[in-house]
């Protein structure tokens, strides 16, 4: 007798707890959301959810090429596509795999800059908006539309050039620094080659010119 009303509670509590979820949710797996976005200003999307990230950034010697795959094709799983982010052209490779509730979307950005190749590589997780209520259904699509993942990636790979350009002037590596109107600093490297990269702000590389002649000795500047 105590056997069978310790079943029948157990099996009471379980279609109790069915019920309060099923109704929770229609039966749907309902993905999570990021939160809030302006913890991670460069990745701010909230129905976006980033795998593997940053952007592993990779420069190596080679020659540019892109071969795209037809339009007629573009809704497949692997997809190659070139593009235009001011005024830079990438070829972005992007390879798809379906999983319980979205997709998982592996990229490669690949552009030529400075004379080699440079490679960004990353996952991102795409949710499917239709698995959330109405309200963030319309939200999570209006969020998938307008998200600009080319322009995330151009400035986190314009960064890293700010970057490395600061470290040549730092270092003594520069020998010779052009600036033009549109913040672009061309620097030319004691070795003989050449790095570029877009300033935060118009004569920001002069401030660490300034500092660095003391150790470096004179560095030529020129400017539009």
């Amino acid at each position: 007798m105590n056997k069978k009303i310790t079943m029948f509670a157990v099996i009471f509590v379980a279609a109790i707890a069915a019920v309060y979820f099923w109704g929770k949710d229609g039966g749907k797996t309902v993905p999570e959301v990021n939160g809030n976005p302006e913890e991670n200003p460069v990745f701010s999307a909230r129905y976006v959810f980033p795998q593997a990230w940053p952007p592993a950034i990779e420069s190596r010697e080679g020659a540019y090429s892109c071969a795209e795959t037809s339009q007629e094709t573009s809704g497949m799983a692997d997809a190659v596509s070139e593009r235009r982010v001011d005024g830079r052209t990438y070829c972005v490779r992007v390879s798809r795999e379906g999983a319980a509730g979205g997709v998982y979307a592996s990229y490669v950005y690949e552009r030529q800059k400075d004379g080699r190749l440079v490679l960004a590589t990353f996952t991102l997780r795409y949710p499917n908006c239709d698995n959330y209520d109405t309200a963030e259904r319309e939200a999570c699509a209006r969020e998938r539309e307008a998200f600009d993942l080319d322009a995330t990636v151009d400035r986190i790979i314009e960064d890293g050039a700010w970057e490395r350009v600061k470290t040549a002037v730092i270092t003594c590596e520069a020998e010779g620094i052009f600036q033009t109107h549109a913040r672009e600093v061309r620097v030319n490297l004691r070795d003989g080659g050449t790095i570029t990269a877009i300033e935060p702000e118009i004569d920001d590389i002069f401030d660490i010119v300034r500092d660095a002649v003391p150790r470096c000795g004179t560095i030529r500047m020129a400017t539009e």
